[in-house]
């Protein structure tokens, strides 16, 4: 890939001999190119703003396919994790779970430098039981989690039984509990199963007392 018509003054985008568009990036000693589009004189439908004439800017770019158009990566990624959040909080509604707020946390599945590690997940401590809620998408499925505190205990085996007829990813120890939700419909029936267990002897706690998030 050469380009010989460059529309940023760093030469990393513009058209081959072809007429093809290409976009380049350095890291450390190594150039990368690939092909995109020229967006210049285009406009991003989640933000209303278009995009400037160098490379950083460019680059941020992606085919949405639910309006078959290029969006700034950078804005889709915010956009999702908007609407994750609000999906995570209809399903902690539907499951009848008491919450302090969800705090913001890295993302547990995209690479460091990857464009969707910027795609938070989310955690909310419960006001009944001494447990943390740990909830955000991969890249097809959502990880669904119940933390212990230090001073509490999950019974495993409770775990092991009440999902034992879902054939996904899952970890049920004494400090956590962790599923794959294929869905927005699955990560609100787990959690209300959660929830179900929570009502039971599935958490323990060796203090009376009200304690702090670890």
């Amino acid at each position: 890939m050469k380009i010989i018509r460059p529309v940023t003054p760093d030469g990393m985008c513009g058209y081959d001999y072809r007429g093809q568009f290409i976009l380049s990036w350095r890291n450390g000693d190594t150039t990368t190119s690939t092909y995109g589009s020229d967006l210049l004189h285009s406009t991003c439908a989640i933000c209303l703003r278009g995009w400037e004439a160098t490379s950083a800017s460019l680059l941020d770019q992606t085919h949405w396919p639910l309006l078959d158009e290029y969006v700034h990566e950078s804005c889709l990624v915010r956009y999702c994790g908007l609407t994750e959040r609000s999906r995570f909080t209809n399903a902690m509604s539907e499951a009848r779970l008491a919450y302090s707020g969800f705090r913001v946390i890295e993302n547990g599945y995209w690479p460091k430098g990857d464009p969707w590690e910027k795609k938070p997940w989310y955690e909310a401590d419960l006001r009944d039981y001494a447990a943390t809620i740990v909830l955000g998408w991969r890249k097809n499925v959502a990880h669904v989690e119940v933390r212990a505190w230090p001073s509490s205990k999950l019974n495993a085996a409770q775990s092991t039984v009440l999902f034992s007829g879902e054939e996904v990813t899952k970890c049920f120890e004494s400090d956590r509990a962790l599923i794959h939700a294929w869905s927005d419909v699955k990560v609100a029936d787990y959690l209300c199963r959660f929830a179900a267990l929570l009502r039971t002897e599935w958490l323990t706690t060796t203090v009376a007392t009200n304690e702090t998030r670890p």
